[in-house]
């Protein structure tokens, strides 16, 4: 893909800058990298709803792709004219992505583009507001903690022991009938958000990635307390914060209704188990 080979790039910025204590500037690297998995995802999976009204668009996202693809196995003397058409692809598409953010707000969502850090801490992160956000690397992940005055950044560990604490995290909180899941949630807690020095917001944003996906981050138990990380708060997800932010700020739409579920062991034959509480959370 577009973004996939340049993964380790953005991962060794992401790294020395938070070596040399530049949080912000790798924060804007990972938002950066973000929103050009994104922008490729929706074009190889056709989810933008765009691209049906726009064929130009979506004939100039499958010509980048298929050059990205011959450049791979492209010989040297064949490199320079493939980069000079990638370049005029992206530069077209990119000014048609701007575009249509300029004439619908909404299509921030279609066409994500990484915000500034000023500007998301200006308009997204107010007060007693916290993002969370994470970058998963080919050899280790990393963390920041941004709130509307201060963003604090870590490397959180080694993909390969991250990957085992949420497996074994996720596969507790599954399965398990008891307690065995407190010990991992309070591990994860001390490993992923500890490091980024967390204050004590009512309401955190969460932009997983890899497999940090998986987990219910609403499950950690902080060492000092006795309750999960979700029973003082509201945690929300989000794909990125560049993309949080351009729903946030989209015209509303009209009001749904709500479909609740309820325990389904209540339904005559049924053969599933009683799931307790749902009924009285669906009513």
């Amino acid at each position: 893909g577009v973004a996939a080979p340049r993964w380790s790039a953005y991962e060794g910025a992401i790294r020395l800058l938070l070596e040399n204590g530049q949080d912000a500037a790798a924060f804007a690297v990972a938002e950066r990298a973000r929103a050009r998995l994104l922008l490729e995802l929706l074009a190889v999976r056709g989810a933008s709803t765009a691209d049906a009204g726009d064929p130009r668009g979506a004939a100039l996202k499958r010509a980048l792709q298929e050059r990205y693809a011959e450049r791979v196995y492209a010989d040297e003397t064949r490199r320079p004219s493939l980069d000079r058409e990638i370049a005029l692809l992206t530069d077209e598409l990119a000014g048609r992505e701007r575009a249509a953010r300029a004439a619908d707000p909404r299509s921030g969502a279609r066409y994500p583009a990484p915000a500034a850090l000023a500007e998301l801490q200006q308009r997204l992160l107010l007060p007693g507001r916290a993002l969370a956000t994470f970058f998963w690397g080919d050899s280790a992940v990393y963390g920041w903690w941004v709130t509307g005055g201060a963003v604090h950044g870590a490397a959180l560990g080694r993909t390969d022991s991250l990957a085992a604490l949420v497996d074994f995290l996720y596969a507790a909180l599954r399965d398990g009938h008891d307690d065995t899941w407190r010990p991992a949630a309070r591990r994860a807690y001390e490993t992923l958000i500890t490091p980024l020095l967390p204050t004590a917001d009512t309401c955190v944003l969460v932009v997983p990635d890899g497999r940090l996906a998986y987990l219910p981050f609403e499950a950690l138990t902080s060492p000092g307390d006795s309750v999960p990380w979700g029973a003082g708060r509201s945690v929300r997800y989000a794909p990125s914060a560049s993309v949080l932010l351009a729903l946030a700020e989209a015209p509303p739409v009209r009001e749904e209704g709500v479909l609740a579920v309820g325990d389904p062991a209540q339904t005559p034959g049924d053969p599933l188990p009683s799931l307790p509480h749902a009924a009285d959370e669906a009513r």
